[in-house]
């Protein structure tokens, strides 16, 4: 059976899976960018949590039969011998990860071949909804620990809808007197989107100009558009462009790229994954400026749902209705004596990084 070539850099767990085979799944299912192959294989090589560790395996577990892959699951499997431990491929990356699964056969037959390879598994977030959470909640053989730890705001749209079902009268017009307040400072703003690979290369380097001046002005933002990270997400988002799955909703001030927000399609959902604006229009308002211009444009850029991903704030909570879901942290441990020493390990494991976090900086006089 095929490999996952060309991504030759993952290793197989269970059933070799192709590309094409993954994809398929991906999009019969409906499955979210962090689940496909590009994203999975970006994350080679990453750090977690943002130091690097040594043994880091980038993976994919598959079940495949004579109809395709049933089931996915891209992990970082950390350690060697009896000591290993998996994360999802995008542990600690700022995204829901789930496994890609087909119903719960294909979840139970997954967690079939994760069992016999002794691979705890964590999750950072996890729908809470996810038939595969579902199948290690079912399962007597697993020891599951489970928290819920976040929100992911949406919006649901139905056809003809528009800011103006979102929001009242007079919220969208302080919306318009502060982006008149923008054109008078700063230039006639024009709302862009960006689809194709060209068109992102063209643009690449505004984006990460943007990114990087956003996150400067906020204590504690990571800028995922500058390096390490900047490779994960140019590569995924070149591979999901030529996929036609790419939008990005820009905001052009005079002859500048001021704002934007990074956004994959499935299906009719699109996913928002990242979101910049330069600190110089923060009296605009930039971002409920983008997202009252992708509710009145929904029909003709094709989806009806937005999926604002992990984490509330004012803007999300503005821009999002009743069918927000939550997200767990989620530990699972193969049952047994083994499974009990592995779990005290990794429980070890957060302990001792909840005690870095809090040690005070050292400092070199």
């Amino acid at each position: 059976m095929p490999t996952v070539e060309p991504f030759g850099n993952l290793a197989v767990v269970g059933d070799p899976v192709t590309v094409g085979d993954w994809s398929d799944l991906a999009d019969r299912v409906g499955a979210p960018f962090t689940e496909r192959p590009a994203y999975v294989a970006a994350t080679a090589g990453l750090p977690i949590g943002g130091r690097g560790l040594p043994g880091v395996t980038t993976a994919v577990a598959g079940i495949v039969d004579a109809s395709g892959a049933r089931a996915v699951l891209g992990l970082r499997i950390l350690g060697a011998g009896p000591l290993r431990f998996a994360t999802s491929a995008g542990h600690r990356l700022g995204a829901a990860s789930d496994a890609l699964v087909d119903g719960p056969d294909s979840a139970d037959a997954l967690l079939d071949v994760l069992r016999r390879e002794r691979l705890p598994l964590t999750f950072d977030r996890i729908p809470t909804d996810s038939t595969f959470l579902d199948a290690l909640r079912r399962r007597r053989d697993w020891q599951l620990e489970e928290q819920v730890v976040d929100e992911s705001p949406v919006l649901t749209l139905a056809a003809g809808d528009g800011a103006h079902d979102i929001r009242s009268a007079r919220s969208l017009k302080r919306l318009r007197t502060a982006l008149r307040a923008v054109e008078r400072e700063h230039g006639p703003v024009e709302f862009v989107t960006v689809s194709a690979p060209e068109e992102l290369a063209a643009r690449w380097a505004d984006l990460r100009r943007v990114s990087a001046a956003r996150t400067a002005s906020m204590s504690g933002r990571i800028d995922y558009l500058a390096e390490p990270l900047s490779a994960l997400v140019e590569s995924t988002l070149t591979a999901e462009a030529r996929e036609g799955r790419l939008l990005i909703a820009g905001m052009v001030v005079g002859d500048t790229w001021m704002a934007h927000e990074i956004s994959l399609r499935s299906g009719r959902t699109l996913h928002s994954w990242l979101s910049h604006f330069d600190p110089a229009i923060a009296s605009g308002q930039p971002g409920h400026q983008i997202l009252a211009q992708l509710a009145d444009k929904h029909d003709g850029l094709d989806f009806d749902r937005l999926d604002h991903g992990i984490g509330t704030n004012g803007i999300k909570n503005a821009w999002s209705g009743p069918d927000s879901y939550s997200v767990s942290r989620v530990r699972a441990v193969p049952a047994g004596p083994r499974g009990r020493i592995l779990g005290a390990a990794l429980r070890g494991g957060d302990i001792a990084r909840r005690r870095l976090r809090r040690a005070p900086k050292q400092t070199e006089d």
